[in-house]
């Protein structure tokens, strides 16, 4: 019973959210709670996020850290900040911030999930103390990023390639691969890099830092025209369309991380073909269970994770709420017996294929981020509530609502209830 109670008042303190599907509104508590389950105190007084509780035993900074942003943006700010101090604080004199002795070293990609679960918490509860503290972090990783990407603006002979310009070879992870290689130039991660950039240069406007801004301006958008260049040049085609692979002009490997180029970063334009072409060759695949397949190891199988991570978000960003919430659901229905997801699985019914950990963290923390932008999500200077509101929740009478939620703009709680006889939403 005090087990319960303690679980009880825990969730208390968490935004309270309205959907009227049962199964749903479980799953998205269920999920909250994996974010604490997969959390231990590590040395020297510092909290740590696991990635899972049987394979994975240690705090890399891509998972933990989106499961901090799922933290701040449920009401949980002083434990996402508690979970991110190892990562932010983990970065060499150098400036390096990929934990070039931890887990994640060589993967150039790591920087850009500090720098945005770092400034998404600052955004969601305003406080400029801890962007004071972060902004020498931001600035040394910017420095350090800005050193490496010279050394490949201009290869011998001085020709242009799409690799000119992007950070240097590193770890893909996440099923990239560069040929039958592990290490190459990845999208995912360059994309990542750049995105550290943008934050460091807003925060450096935000605190009015002058002496830096036009460093870190330079920097940014010499990584940002590089970078687009290269995505343009590097891009494959296919039928009537173009798509971003993995590393530039290679079509080995997965399709994870590629639409991080769309959310969080604005690397392009909604509008921009790439977009669209991504997507379609993602969707071009789908197992008969809604997954799309191979977003990450397994050729024959799924990630969940990442069906909603990627995919789902990006059909936020474009308007398509129908698509995003029917992945919700064929997540949901991909959950593990006695545990919420496996990392990875095939794709076949009652399939015994898995890859990775039994109980893997990032799944659950997509499922509560993206119940939280389906229902209230930043967009920009706009703020979008009910994004993504399957059409079965607004039957007549049923109510769709958030209460407490952070955002960008403040503390927001709303209400719609269907009277589908009278034809409103109230």
């Amino acid at each position: 019973m005090a087990a319960k109670s303690a679980w009880q008042q825990l969730f208390h303190r968490a935004i309270a959210v309205q959907i009227p599907d049962a199964g749903v509104q479980r799953s998205f508590y269920a999920s909250l709670g994996d974010l604490f389950i997969m959390r231990e105190p590590l040395a020297d007084g510092y909290t740590g996020t696991l990635c899972g509780t049987e394979v994975y035993r240690a705090t890399n900074p891509f998972e933990p850290c989106l499961a901090a942003i799922a933290l701040s943006q449920t009401g949980f700010h002083r434990e996402a900040e508690e979970s991110l101090r190892v990562h932010v604080e983990m970065q060499e004199p150098d400036g390096n911030w990929a934990d070039p002795k931890g887990w994640a070293h060589h993967m150039w990609g790591a920087a850009g999930m500090k720098a945005w679960a770092a400034f998404e918490h600052f955004r969601l509860r305003g406080d400029r103390s801890y962007l004071e503290t972060l902004f020498p972090r931001l600035l040394a990783n910017s420095r350090w990023q800005e050193s490496k990407r010279q050394l490949s603006r201009v290869s011998q002979g001085g020709t242009i390639t799409p690799f000119s310009g992007l950070m240097p070879r590193g770890m893909g992870d996440g099923g990239l691969m560069n040929g039958s290689d592990y290490f190459g130039v990845f999208y995912p991660h360059n994309i990542l890099a750049v995105f550290a950039d943008g934050l460091a240069l807003e925060a450096a406007e935000i605190l009015e830092k002058k002496s830096e801004l036009a460093e870190l301006r330079h920097i940014y958008e010499s990584g940002l025209r590089d970078l687009r260049a290269s995505l343009k040049a590097g891009a494959l085609k296919e039928d009537d369309f173009e798509w971003i692979p993995g590393s530039p002009s290679n079509p080995t490997g997965s399709r994870w991380g590629v639409l991080y180029a769309l959310f969080p970063t604005k690397i392009l334009d909604p509008q921009d073909p790439l977009i669209a072409g991504t997507i379609r060759k993602i969707e071009h695949s789908i197992s008969a269970g809604g997954q799309p397949i191979h977003t990450g190891w397994m050729a024959d199988g799924t990630w969940v994770a990442i069906t909603l991570d990627n995919l789902a978000e990006a059909h936020l960003v474009l308007g398509d709420g129908d698509r995003a919430i029917t992945y919700l659901y064929s997540s949901l229905n991909h959950g593990t017996p006695l545990y919420t997801w496996c990392e990875e699985r095939g794709i076949e019914p009652g399939t015994k294929k898995t890859s990775g950990d039994r109980q893997h963290l990032w799944t659950p923390l997509a499922v509560v981020r993206f119940l939280r932008d389906a229902l209230v999500m930043e967009q920009g200077d706009q703020l979008h509530l009910g994004l993504a509101t399957a059409r079965s929740w607004m039957t007549q009478d049923k109510t769709i609502g958030i209460r407490n939620a952070p955002t960008h703009f403040g503390e927001v709680s709303f209400q719609m209830k269907s009277d589908v006889n009278a034809g409103v939403i109230r």
